[in-house]
């Protein structure tokens, strides 16, 4: 039998144990709060898998930027910066190509100056819900997909 010491410490450490209950074999079971903090990291280092993007394009153009062409990985969220001078009148932003696309992929876009008119390509998904035709420097938008829709739409 599984005895507990109910003594109540200030702050638990990794040998400190605690009781789960395996619903597999219906039966309770001690782990160290160790092996919960890997478990959690694990899972938390694959919903953090972001890549940066840097673009930095002279006043002379182009501004046209493909998320995601320098990475081997294309299937991975995206924080695409975009880092120019001053205002720019129009730029186009080129999404994943919608056989490397994975269902909730996201991408997260700012930019340091204000964008007049952002064209915004699908690159073969079905459609671009809700998406910016601008972009006021330092503020960020977030798009998603959906792989059911096939389509990248705006979550804020």
């Amino acid at each position: 039998m599984l005895e507990c010491n109910y003594t109540i410490k200030e702050t638990p450490g990794n040998t400190d144990q605690v009781l789960i209950w395996d619903a597999a074999n219906s039966t309770w079971r001690r782990t160290s709060l160790s092996a919960i903090h890997k478990l959690f990291l694990e899972d938390i280092r694959h919903t953090l898998d972001i890549q940066t993007q840097l673009e930095r394009p002279s006043l002379d153009g182009p501004f046209i930027v493909t998320i995601g062409a320098d990475f081997a990985n294309k299937s991975t969220d995206f924080h695409l910066l975009i880092d120019i001078e001053d205002v720019v009148n129009s730029y186009k932003i080129v999404l994943p190509d919608l056989a490397s696309c994975r269902d909730k992929q996201k991408i997260i876009v700012t930019s340091t100056h204000d964008i007049a008119v952002l064209d915004i390509r699908r690159n073969r998904a079905a459609a671009l819900i809700n998406m910016p035709e601008s972009l006021v420097g330092t503020l960020f938008f977030t798009v998603m997909f959906d792989s059911i829709t096939q389509s990248w739409y705006r979550i804020g």
